[in-house]
C-alpha cells in the first residue's frame, strides 16, 4: 500500500478519471489547491474527502500538505489532470522497495513545445548543480519514502518543488532511480496550463529558472 498524493486545481473534468483508475487499496489524498470550480465535489462523489486549501498557494505547498496526511511510508505524487497513467503506480512502488526516490521520465517528443523547452533547460541546470545525469527533473509523477521526504526540508511552492526535491535528495545521498512512464497531454495540469494571452506559465518558468540559477551559483 501507498499514499497517493494528488494536487489539483480546477480539474473537475479530469480528477474523476484519475480517481477511478487508482487501485482502492491505496490511501488517496486529493489536495484541492484553491479551485474555483467544483473539483472538490467531484472528489467527494468518488467517495474521498479532499483537503481543501481556500487560496491557491502552489503545487509544492499542496504536496507538503498531502504528506502531512499520509499514513504510509511509501508516497506517490501524481498530477490531477490524467496526464499520468495510474497503472505506472505499481512500477514506481516496485522500484521504491530498493530506492528512496523514484522519478518518472517522459518521452520529450510527446511534450508540448512550450514545456519541452523549459523542461530541457531545467534538466541541464539541475544536472550541472548535482553533477548527475537526470533525464527529466520536472516530472511530477514520482515516489519517495515519507521518512526521507521529511528530511529534505523542501520550501518551494511552485515549479521549483520537483527540482528542489532532486537537488536536496542528492545532497542527502538518497538512492535515486528514474523509470520511463506513459504520459498523455490531452490536457495540462494546473501548474502548466497554457492559455492565449496568459503570462502566468512564463512567469512561473522565470521564477523556476531564477531559483535554479541561484543554486548553480552556490555550487561554484
Amino acid at each position: 500500500m501507498a499514499s497517493i498524493i494528488i494536487p489539483a486545481k480546477n480539474e473537475k473534468e479530469n480528477i474523476g478519471l484519475v480517481l477511478s483508475n487508482i487501485p482502492k487499496k491505496h490511501q488517496i489524498i486529493v489536495v484541492d489547491d484553491g479551485s474555483t470550480d467544483n473539483t472538490s465535489d467531484v472528489v467527494r462523489a468518488f467517495g474521498y474527502e479532499p483537503i481543501r486549501i481556500e487560496k491557491n498557494l502552489g503545487k509544492g505547498n499542496a504536496c507538503r500538505v498531502g504528506v502531512e496526511h499520509a499514513k504510509n511510508e511509501n508516497i506517490v505524487f501524481m498530477d490531477g489532470d490524467f496526464q499520468h497513467d495510474p497503472k505506472d503506480i505499481a512500477k514506481i512502488l516496485k522500484e521504491l522497495r530498493k530506492n528512496d526516490l523514484v522519478i518518472g521520465y517522459r518521452d520529450f517528443s510527446k511534450i508540448p513545445w512550450y514545456r519541452n523547452m523549459s523542461n530541457r533547460f531545467a534538466t541541464k541546470l539541475v544536472n550541472y548543480i548535482t553533477k548527475k545525469n537526470f533525464r527529466d527533473v520536472q516530472c511530477g509523477f514520482r515516489g519517495i519514502k515519507k521518512s526521507k521526504f521529511q528530511k529534505l526540508n523542501l520550501k518551494g511552492n511552485g515549479y521549483e518543488f520537483e527540482n528542489e526535491m532532486i537537488i536536496n535528495a542528492v545532497k542527502n545521498r538518497l538512492k535515486i532511480k528514474e523509470i520511463p512512464i506513459k504520459t498523455k497531454y490531452h490536457n495540462i495540469s494546473y501548474t502548466g496550463k497554457m492559455r492565449v494571452g496568459s503570462r502566468m506559465p512564463m512567469l512561473k518558468s522565470f521564477k523556476l529558472f531564477l531559483y535554479l540559477i541561484g543554486c548553480a551559483f552556490k555550487r561554484r
